[in-house]
């Protein structure tokens, strides 16, 4: 089994989306975050959207030096935006008083170690002082792994996919089950041509076939195009697509604002990606045929030969635990509006069949129970 150690040769950087809610006729200018209070509090470095804008192509003179990095580029300070790709329309229309800023919170580029992950909790920490911070199941939570701009190499890249690989319904496990082959984050066994075509022989020798990093990429690229895997590889591929993020993206995990899981979560992947690059190839194969197939393993299997303390094991232990009751309250929610409703059509038509006069205004169509269909998760 591999000694484990706390890497500091990894960098990473998390993308955080959430919503911040507030009473109608109180609008926050998520543009003031920043300078009125995330930066005084926390004394790190932040840029809002538009001040990135600023520095992008379309408002910098076009005579500039062709190999700048513009500072959307170059990931280092925290950033805040807007994110049209969540959603809480189901929560503004449960509570007709109630809306929400959908914004992305964007860490820099920071050297895995106890610093970076107190860094993120002081702004967690910060944003959840200062403002009515949710999370729902249109939001993840996205960690990039990487070596600085170096990319990984070859054979530990091709070591971690095949552990993903073997352990990704494990994984999955931890995780809201919205978040298994979600629609941005694409199961590798369901939307990866590897998923998709399958293979033919030895799975572990199709798993070690491949002779170069555009090859791992291929394999468990997104088929057809579909480019939001639960494990994003694009930016590893050579040459590299972008000047600084050179990583492997985990973008399978549930959005969250809870320091605690936030730095449980970061602390597994990059552990992970940094075990890839420490076991030997024959131990590997050995650890891996184990658990092919197997209907007895589980992720404790994985997290006990990474090395993971039994803390770790207990946390998400416990996550999962919760996570499963939550969606169990949710389904009975779920069941019971779609009964409500359907009593309520029957109701009507029963009415009109009748002749009378049908008023709907007390539909359960505004029941704030509607929040439990986009699966409110508020920390």
């Amino acid at each position: 089994m591999s000694t484990p150690f706390l890497s500091t040769d990894f960098t990473f950087g998390v993308e955080f989306e959430f919503g911040i809610r507030f009473t109608k006729g109180s609008f926050p200018d998520y543009r003031k975050l920043g300078p009125e209070t995330l930066i005084v509090e926390t004394g790190l470095e932040i840029l809002t959207e538009a001040e990135i804008d600023r520095d992008s192509p379309h408002f910098s003179n076009r005579n500039e030096d062709p190999k700048k990095i513009y500072q959307q580029d170059l990931f280092n300070t925290w950033a805040i935006g807007t994110d049209a790709t969540i959603s809480f329309q189901a929560e503004e229309h449960a509570d007709r008083s109630l809306m929400f800023v959908e914004l992305e919170l964007i860490t820099p580029v920071m050297k895995f170690g106890p610093r970076a992950l107190k860094d993120i909790d002081k702004m967690l920490t910060a944003f959840k002082k200062h403002f009515d911070v949710v999370v729902n199941q249109s939001c993840g939570l996205h960690v990039h792994v990487g070596n600085g701009t170096k990319g990984l190499s070859f054979e530990p890249f091709q070591y971690l996919m095949a552990t993903i690989w073997i352990f990704e319904p494990q994984i999955f496990s931890l995780l809201r089950k919205s978040r298994n082959n979600g629609h941005y984050c694409g199961s590798l066994h369901k939307r990866s041509y590897l998923g998709v075509y399958k293979f033919e022989g030895n799975l572990l020798d199709v798993l070690f076939s491949t002779s170069d990093i555009n090859e791992v990429v291929g394999m468990f690229d997104g088929y057809d195009s579909f480019s939001y895997m639960a494990f994003k590889l694009q930016y590893l591929r050579q040459p590299f697509p972008h000047p600084v993020k050179r990583t492997i993206e985990f973008r399978a995990h549930e959005g969250s604002m809870d320091s605690e899981t936030v730095l449980n979560w970061v602390t597994l992947v990059v552990e992970l990606v940094s075990w890839a690059h420490k076991i030997n190839r024959q131990d590997l194969k050995i650890f891996l045929s184990k658990h092919i197939d197997s209907k007895e393993t589980s992720i404790e299997d994985l997290f006990k030969e990474i090395g993971f303390p039994q803390s770790t094991v207990e946390f998400y232990q416990e996550k999962a635990k919760r996570l499963r009751q939550v969606e169990k309250k949710e389904a009975e929610e779920k069941r019971a509006i779609k009964k409500k409703k359907a009593e309520e059509k029957k109701a009507r038509d029963a009415a009109r069949a009748a002749g009378e006069i049908v008023d709907s205004s007390n539909s359960s169509k505004d029941s704030s129970i509607d929040t439990l269909e986009s699966g409110s998760f508020v920390f």
